[in-house]
């Protein structure tokens, strides 16, 4: 990707300018209406977050932003962002993450989604290390699961 990402305000609505061939890519990757895994890093502050969200914009998704503090506080907020997504109130939060990513695969069944988990190192750095191995296990046992390679 390029360096940098140029959003300009035209009449109060912002304009999404660059990143046209990336994002291109990812729109193909999507409309083959299969699994992929799509990792996007780089420098702070080169509009990462913008491109996922213009990648999003049209698409049925679940955008979630980590912040820098625990997995408990972390679950939580995934919790009500997916409760939010399905349109499902008074809900208690997943006990696990691994929950978590079962419920969302059990209501996916028969349509496309895109998952963002954004500002992923913050997810890293709040979550205990004696149990981040399984949950990057589940993780990618579900990822095999959606490509049907399981």
């Amino acid at each position: 990707m390029k360096d940098f990402l140029v959003l300009m305000e035209r009449h109060g609505n912002i304009m999404f300018i660059g990143r046209e061939r990336e994002l291109d890519k990812c729109n193909k990757l999507y409309e083959q209406g299969k699994f992929e895994l799509f990792i996007l890093y780089g420098r702070r502050r080169v509009g990462k977050t913008t491109f996922l969200k213009e990648f999003c914009k049209d698409k049925d998704t679940i955008f979630y932003s980590a912040e820098q503090s625990n997995s408990k506080m972390n679950l939580k907020k995934f919790s009500d962002i997916i409760f939010e997504h399905y349109n499902e109130k008074n809900i208690e939060p997943f006990s696990s993450w691994e929950r978590a990513l079962l419920y969302i695969n059990e209501k996916q069944t028969d349509k496309q989604l895109v998952l963002v988990f954004d500002e992923f190192s913050k997810f890293v750095e709040g979550y205990p290390k004696e149990n981040f191995a399984g949950a990057m296990e589940l993780l990618q046992n579900l990822c095999e699961l959606a490509n049907g390679s399981k």
